[in-house]
């Protein structure tokens, strides 16, 4: 075949090309023929801070075949901080050609779309509409005044917008502006300011997807704001997801009413003059909170001293910024623990010295080094008291339950975040700390447990106790050196070691085998109840420390442009 019939062939493809590209622009955009000829609207901002809105709407269908027009209006917005806020359209009533015409109403959470005309009915050239609505929610107020920042006509009309007046009538009108163009344009229009009571914006022809914004600003005493609780209440049904928080607190306390409570004890404390069940400190820290606070391995520490299985020596460390530091050497009873110790005790000394030499190790050692040893220690514990029956064995999954459930809303209405705006993202931290609330308090003791508590309690009692109200108490035991020692640790655990310490004061005169101190003061048992509240907080932060890682509802009046307010939308012919 020769190359003029190719060449033929190929001109028939390019107008076939070009007759389906023009088809498609007619149908795509067959309003481009349809115009508005005038656009007035006229808005009175009532004293009690609703709007009242009529649009007066020029049609011109020219030589389209249309069954008339449809007008959507936003409803939901976001604010500057990406929270949700909404307005209320009510009232509405549609005139055409003066004439009460067939109209149809569709809302959703987002606008509303009034559909006007008759489906077995077409209709050609100029028509004239009236919109009329009521709108609530839409003033913003701010310190000196209160403000309309409303956009007049938005810009979703795919016609042009021949001209257009907008007409505002308040109380006492104090400032206003006007933007028009596409979305965030700054031109402004023609104001013509009749009175204190009365504002027209003049505007020049829009073309298809531009638009128009007004502000109004209204003197403040002459607007009834909505109370408090009207905008809290408007502000929760815009942003329902803020309920989350209150079903989670609900559905979190019924499940601690259910599982997390303890049963009745005795239900009063008395006096305890020994430890009940011969509870190590772990255990008994455990047994109080429900779990081995890492502030009381320190009291730990103090009793494997005390038991004789290590010795304590307080120095100061560093050449030119001394800082205390205590050293932590084995003692000739080292290597009988295993018929001694318990289990957490037996670990936390094995744990100590794998981060020194063999028989010695520092605080500075411990730095950033141990906290990997403290998890496995609490789980030692929390075997072992659940095992000797002070917690219920599988009290733990109802708490962790909670927390997998507040981690996993978190994660959620972090995502929904991006579309709801920064209240998802509050709702999901508060509801995460209700439910870890619920899941700390969640591991409730048995009955064994609840009395050994009471006792313990009853125990703290008689370590706080000053002499002069010792006289209540009835066959306590005697005071001496050794006793001191023995509940030391204890009083550690509950705080009260320097009440302790002061009825030892005239007593306790030596520093005692297993610790030695800097104090150059006259030695009794306050001086040692004081340096070892320095050994507490010195051994609790080297223990516990972990290597650091790297790491709308504003104004028109400032920073407005066309389309930022509440209002907009558009329209077209259908």
């Amino acid at each position: 075949m020769s190359q003029k019939f190719f060449r033929k062939i190929n001109l028939q493809k390019k107008l076939v090309l070009l007759m389906i590209g023009a088809t498609f622009v007619f149908v795509a955009y067959p309003v481009l023929a349809e115009k508005i000829d005038d656009y007035e609207i006229n808005i009175k901002i009532n004293p009690d801070s609703t709007i009242e809105v009529v649009e007066n709407i020029a049609y011109n269908f020219e030589d389209s075949r249309r069954h008339g027009i449809y007008r959507k209006i936003p409803t939901s917005y976001k604010t500057n901080g990406g929270n949700k806020r909404s307005i209320k359209i009510k009232k509405i009533k549609i005139l055409a050609d003066e004439k009460n015409v067939d109209f149809s109403i569709e809302k959703n959470s987002k606008k509303i779309e009034i559909k006007i005309g008759n489906a077995h009915k077409l209709i050609t050239g100029k028509h004239y509409y009236t919109i009329k609505y009521q709108v609530l929610g839409a003033l913003n107020y701010f310190p000196d005044h209160a403000e309309l920042y409303w956009n007049a006509i938005g810009d979703q009309w795919a016609v042009d917008i021949e001209k257009s007046l907008v007409k505002v009538s308040s109380p006492e009108i104090i400032n206003q502006a006007c933007f028009f163009g596409n979305y965030g344009s700054k031109k402004e229009c023609q104001i013509n300011k009749k009175s204190a009571q009365q504002v027209n914006f003049i505007f020049p022809k829009l073309n298809p997807r531009e638009g128009e914004t007004i502000v109004v600003g209204v003197a403040k005493d002459k607007i009834i704001q909505p109370t408090f609780w009207q905008k809290w209440l408007w502000f929760l049904m815009d942003n329902w997801i803020l309920f989350f928080p209150v079903i989670f607190f609900t559905w979190g306390w019924s499940q601690w009413w259910k599982y997390g409570r303890d049963p009745k004890g005795r239900g009063t404390i008395i006096p305890y003059y020994d430890v009940p069940d011969n509870l190590s400190i772990a255990e008994a820290s455990a047994v109080i909170h429900n779990s081995l606070r890492s502030k009381d391995i320190s009291a730990m520490i103090i009793q494997l001293a005390v038991k004789g299985f290590i010795k304590i020596k307080q120095e100061k460390s560093g050449k030119v910024f001394k800082h205390t530091n205590y050293i932590f050497s084995k003692s000739n009873e080292y290597q009988k623990k295993n018929t001694q110790l318990t289990t957490e005790e037996e670990y936390l000394l094995n744990s100590l010295f794998k981060f020194g030499n063999d028989n010695k190790v520092a605080t500075d050692d411990l730095k950033e080094k141990f906290y990997t040893k403290i998890s496995s220690l609490k789980n030692q514990v929390l075997k072992n008291i659940k095992a000797a029956g002070y917690l219920p064995k599988k009290s733990e999954y109802k708490g962790t339950g909670l927390m997998i459930i507040g981690v996993i809303q978190m994660i959620a209405l972090s995502f929904l975040s991006a579309f709801m705006g920064t209240v998802a993202l509050i709702s999901g931290i508060i509801s995460l700390v209700i439910l870890v609330f619920f899941a700390i308090i969640m591991g409730h003791r048995t009955k064994k447990g609840v009395e050994a508590k009471e006792k313990l309690l009853g125990l703290k009692l008689y370590l706080e106790t000053a002499e002069k109200d010792r006289l209540k108490f009835h066959n306590a035991p005697a005071k001496n050196p050794q006793r001191f020692e023995k509940l030391l640790p204890y009083a550690m655990i509950f705080g009260v070691e320097k009440e302790w310490a002061e009825q030892f004061k005239d007593i306790y005169k030596q520093q005692p085998e297993w610790y030695e101190g800097t104090s150059n003061k006259a030695f009794n048992s306050v001086v040692l109840a004081n340096s070892l509240h320095s050994f507490n907080k010195t051994t609790s932060s080297s223990m516990t420390s972990s290597p650091s890682s790297a790491g709308s509802g504003g104004s028109g009046f400032s920073g407005g442009g066309s389309g930022g307010g509440f209002g907009g939308g558009g329209g077209g012919s259908w």
